[in-house]
């Protein structure tokens, strides 16, 4: 005589399930901090911001960067604006001059709520401050 189907059930059931590390390991928790404090910054010299727009997203989406600085946007005037994934802080040459220069930073949108103020100096300069999990970052643009 064989085993009683509910028998094989149990011993079935009675498995012990594999480990999986969770939330409470020191190890889980060592990584998950890590792989949240890194940040990708780089600048580009994009000599005039006029047309590039996509190419400039489409290339911050391959690289994967989170915070960038572009130089020699020749964007007129000051402000911000969201675009795309990131929001896009700029500061330029006031509307009645030629546009020369110019300056943008682009910030990923999850790193918005932590950008605490930001300040364009001049048309060639412009700061934000960051602050990531309790860090204070000042990016600076020029």
């Amino acid at each position: 005589m064989g085993q009683h189907p509910i028998t094989r059930k149990k011993k079935h059931m009675l498995k012990k399930p594999r480990q999986r590390l969770g939330k409470t390991d020191s190890l889980y928790n060592k990584r998950h901090r890590a792989r949240k404090r890194l940040m990708n910054y780089g600048t580009w010299n994009v000599q005039g911001i006029r047309g590039k727009m996509e190419e400039i997203m489409s290339e911050l989406g391959k690289l994967k960067m989170d915070v960038i600085g572009l130089t020699e946007t020749k964007r007129k005037g000051t402000g911000s604006e969201i675009v795309g994934g990131y929001v896009h802080l700029y500061s330029g040459v006031p509307r009645d001059r030629r546009a020369e220069t110019g300056v943008y930073i682009l910030i990923k949108k999850r790193f918005k709520k932590g950008s605490t103020n930001w300040e364009a100096v001049n048309e060639n300069i412009i700061t934000v401050n960051i602050n990531h999990l309790g860090i204070k970052i000042t990016v600076l643009c020029v």
